[in-house]
């Protein structure tokens, strides 16, 4: 997350706490266990761009790039290879 006045290990408890509870039982979690306040709102922020992150790096690791409904390898990824012809069963 690059626009968040939390700290990198703020930034990590909240998503833990916010995978796990809603967004305002992570605030008050937060504030409980590590007297750290967090509005409900930034929780919910920062766990939904968390989220985005992941899956953007998760799609970026597996080399997927969805094209028109469909999932494709990208160019630079190593692709299974896929077997068409009278012995492949397709």
């Amino acid at each position: 997350m690059h626009a968040t006045s939390l700290s990198p290990g703020v930034l990590r408890m909240v998503g833990l706490a916010a995978s796990d509870f809603s967004f305002a039982a992570a605030s008050d979690l937060l504030w409980e266990l590590a007297a750290v306040r967090v509005e409900t709102k930034q929780v919910e922020r920062c766990a939904e761009a968390l989220g985005r992150e992941f899956a953007d790096d998760d799609t970026r690791r597996r080399g997927i790039r969805s094209t028109m409904g469909r999932w494709a390898c990208s160019p630079s990824s190593a692709c299974p290879p896929i077997q068409v012809g009278p012995n492949s069963g397709r």
